[in-house]
């Protein structure tokens, strides 16, 4: 395991990370630098989903910041869904990157944390984006590219399996099925 030093290092990063998420999708949005922010922003998911899978204590930094963390997390993921430049292959590389491990971190925050999804019904708001972006009609889920729909469609999963809201098992039984297609076609064709 980690020394409590490294630990205590590692859970500093954890809002540098985050903040740093924020200033990535804000300059995306600017569309200057795409592959800058973009190439800086799969770096920094990347690295907060490692620290929530593998260093004790930063699901609980994750609980403490839940609003600001599900807030950044659901926007990189709502820009990257709805974002198409199929042209740059280098950048839809870098989008795809960021799209798996947020989604990623997502379904690792909730994995036997009662507290973040009781967080999360707590405020109306957070499922209310999660309905938003896997609704049919909008579907920017189906933005993401298949890895990343399974690892949402298991975050969904997980919410329900620990007492999540109705609004959480609607979602699951109007729209898990649907964002599991992708996954299951990539997988057949193995």
């Amino acid at each position: 395991g980690i020394s409590p030093q490294r630990q205590a290092i590692a859970l500093g990063w954890f809002p540098l990370f985050v903040n740093r998420i924020k200033d990535c999708r804000e300059g995306m949005q600017r569309q200057t630098h795409m592959h800058r922010w973009c190439s800086l922003a799969a770096s920094c998911v990347e690295a907060l989903c490692h620290l929530v899978e593998k260093v004790d204590g930063t699901v609980e930094k994750l609980n403490s910041m839940h609003t600001l963390v599900w807030s950044e997390i659901f926007s990189l993921l709502q820009f990257v869904a709805g974002f198409d430049d199929a042209k740059d292959e280098a950048l839809t590389s870098y989008l795809n990157e960021i799209a798996i491990f947020a989604s990623r971190t997502l379904h690792s925050a909730v994995d036997e944390n009662v507290e973040m999804v009781e967080n999360l019904d707590q405020n109306s708001n957070t499922w209310t984006q999660i309905e938003a972006f896997v609704k049919p009609s909008t579907n920017s889920v189906r933005g993401l590219p298949p890895l990343a729909q399974l690892h949402f469609t298991g975050f969904l999963v997980l919410c329900r399996q620990l007492g999540s809201s109705e609004v959480c098992q609607h979602l699951l039984e109007h729209f898990a099925i649907e964002m599991l297609g992708p996954f299951l076609v990539m997988v057949m064709s193995i």
